[in-house]
């Protein structure tokens, strides 16, 4: 996505997740392979870096307090900037029945067991 726009090869990937211990993790997992990882405490914290950090994908919790992945996912699809932006589901269900067109609006979905 940053690529296609002519910006750096490094992937940055956007991690929008309540769970510091997870946001942490998934951080480091990315670093080790050479990307760069923006964190997000909340859905609004995502929603805001989003839009001023442009990532080529988010990896979105679907669980949080206050917005939901899901609305993460609504907000980011209604604003041009971020419309086609790639977004993966991360959630700790391992079966889960995704509501509300967000499947439509993923890009695929992240089990963390």
């Amino acid at each position: 996505w940053r690529a296609e726009r002519g910006g750096p090869s490094r992937v940055c990937i956007l991690v929008i997740a309540d769970d510091a211990g997870l946001r942490q993790r998934v951080k480091l997992m990315l670093e080790r392979e050479g990307q760069e990882a923006v964190l997000a405490e909340n859905g609004q914290a995502g929603i805001d870096a989003a839009l001023t950090q442009l990532p080529d994908i988010a990896i979105v919790d679907l669980m949080m307090p206050g917005l939901s992945g899901y609305d993460v996912t609504r907000q980011l699809r209604t604003d041009p900037r971020t419309a086609t932006l790639p977004i993966l589901i991360l959630t700790a269900i391992p079966m889960i029945i995704i509501a509300n067109g967000v499947a439509r609006a993923c890009t695929g979905r992240l089990v963390m067991t």
